[in-house]
């Protein structure tokens, strides 16, 4: 990860501080290459490039489950159980980022114009220290996007997109998290996880998206 990755995650999911619009997207490319790399975005079977024709509504839905398990950690305390010297809802959260920044690069979506326009029209409320309220205002922006998808209107789908990311960012902000250090984190660690090898997701019982 370059130095001006690391600025740019310290000030979007920290300081909450928006960064510009092109860092914001360097970062997307960034990620969405680690994950091509990496064989998600292809048919593993087959070797075919997935991308352009991956299950976005599918993938909407992963993303959604990362925000459930960020609730399930702060309600009950949990430690991450891979970064475990973090708090499950830090991390279940920057999964999230993760999952919403590959999206946009899979689906040629400006997230950093979206997330410029997120901060510009959010709410001060949105900084509030009510997390069960911000966690259900990602899972709205996260619905928005599939009805969007849904309608084919891809403006709106990339807004809310954008609107998700940011409110996660808000969430950081009021809580005192350290999202950008678990974000990178857990990029590290997925780099060399056994269950995400080709071998061990084609296998029986391995993960098939």
């Amino acid at each position: 990860m370059t130095m001006h990755t690391e600025t740019t995650l310290r000030h979007m999911f920290n300081a909450g501080r928006l960064y510009s619009a092109d860092a914001i997207n360097a970062l997307v490319a960034e990620i969405h290459a680690d994950n091509v790399a990496a064989g998600w975005w292809t048919d593993l079977k087959t070797g075919e490039s997935l991308i352009g024709k991956r299950n976005v509504p599918e993938m909407l839905c992963l993303i959604h489950s990362e925000i459930s398990e960020a609730f399930d950690g702060m309600s009950q305390r949990l430690p991450d159980d891979k970064l475990t010297h973090r708090m499950m809802f830090e991390v279940e959260l920057a999964d999230a980022v993760i999952r919403i920044f590959d999206l946009a690069g899979g689906t040629q979506v400006n997230l950093g114009w979206a997330i410029t326009e997120a901060h510009h029209n959010a709410p001060a409320s949105i900084y509030g220290p009510d997390a069960m309220a911000r966690l259900m205002a990602v899972h709205s922006r996260l619905s928005a996007a599939m009805e969007a998808y849904r309608k084919a209107n891809k403006a709106r789908f990339d807004e809310a997109l954008g609107e998700a990311a940011w409110v996660i960012c808000a969430i950081a902000v009021a809580h005192g998290l350290d999202l950008s250090g678990a974000i990178q984190e857990k990029r590290a660690y997925n780099r060399h996880r056994a269950d995400h090898k080709r071998e061990n997701r084609l296998a029986h019982g391995g993960k098939a998206f």
